[in-house]
């Protein structure tokens, strides 16, 4: 009976369900900006999203947000400035200057995703989900995160399981948020519950690649960040792995992105020091590379628009011939036609 329910509720509502999760500050808010091409939802470098956000996107959508609170009182449509009210309302209520933005049950965001396919033959949406980081500091925030994170991953089709490679020594050797055991749970339980890995920040790794190199030269400088690239990068998807595997994802999808530079590249609001941040960063480590091929091998290591691909054929291909194959078992059922 669970099975026809479930299957029933895909067919009536045409759903799917994408949550991001990480521990705090791994970039998830970052990320789905560069999704956006723009920064609308709150992203800094402290814990920043207090509650889970639902976006539901579509082409030419008309944009807005619905604030729902968890004292009861009555939901707040946003329509003007939504990316500067939804910073008020994602945030902590012990930093809320104003109790109208406090007790935030979860945030609706109707806004437009720039690449990432958000129907298919327009009968088919797709729901994201922006959960809160689950070790925030405070033991009532912890816990009130740890809820909403896992009450999110028992709901979704999808969970993009994001790490900092700056800290992922530490998050694959402790599980003290329970995300890879309630992933590992979900996904022995559910076999059509899939997990996409991404190694976020991973333009970090370009410091450790290049630290040993010590030459005035030109030519041989180049030479020598050519042979040293990718270096850390492949150690990191190497531990990853295997952490994934250990933890019962036989053959584990990774993908290495950089959120921040990806929005910077994609957002045309940025401003002077953060144009120069990304002209900086694509000349050192692309134009001077790699010539006429710089901005091929600049998107390709930026990992957001691959993803961003692989999500969308996922979703035309594997999804619905899992639906189909659903129906054709039911279909045997004399009770269902």
């Amino acid at each position: 009976v669970k099975d026809i329910e479930t299957i029933k509720q895909h067919l009536d509502n045409q759903e799917y369900k994408i949550a991001v999760v990480a521990n705090m500050s791994s970039g998830k808010s970052t990320f789905i900006n560069a999704l956006f091409g723009e920064e609308v939802l709150p992203a800094f470098n402290h814990a920043t999203t207090d509650c889970a956000t639902f976006i539901y996107s579509k082409p030419n959508i008309d944009k807005k947000a619905i604030v729902y609170f968890s004292d009861k009182r009555k939901p707040v449509e946003i329509i003007d400035n939504i990316e500067k009210e939804i910073k008020q309302y994602a945030q902590k209520d012990a930093e809320c200057e104003n109790k109208k933005h406090k007790n935030v049950e979860k945030i609706e965001l109707y806004y437009p995703f720039k690449n990432l396919q958000t129907s298919s033959s327009e009968d088919f949406s797709i729901t994201f989900i922006d959960t809160p980081g689950p070790n925030s500091t405070g033991e009532d925030y912890k816990q009130k995160h740890k809820d909403q994170t896992r009450g999110v991953l028992n709901d979704v089709d999808l969970a993009l399981f994001m790490f900092d490679y700056t800290q992922l020594d530490a998050n694959l050797s402790s599980d003290e948020q329970g995300l890879w055991n309630t992933i590992k749970k979900r996904h022995d339980k559910d076999k059509n519950f899939d997990v996409y890995f991404l190694l976020n920040k991973i333009d970090c790794a370009l410091d450790d690649n290049f630290k040993d190199i010590d030459t005035k030269d030109k030519d041989e400088f180049i030479e020598l960040k050519k042979k040293n690239w990718n270096i850390h990068e492949k150690i990191a998807i190497s531990k990853l792995q295997k952490a994934a595997i250990k933890h019962g994802v036989s053959e584990p999808k990774i993908y290495q992105i950089v959120s921040e530079i990806q929005l910077l590249s994609r957002d045309n609001n940025i401003n002077w020091d953060e144009a120069d941040k990304l002209d900086t960063f694509q000349k050192s480590h692309f134009k001077r590379l790699f010539g006429s091929e710089w901005e091929e091998k600049f998107i390709e290591y930026m990992g957001v628009v691959k993803l961003e691909k692989d999500i969308n054929e996922y979703i035309n291909t594997s999804v619905k011939d899992k639906i189909l194959k659903n129906l054709r078992y039911l279909s045997k059922d004399d009770s269902i036609t």
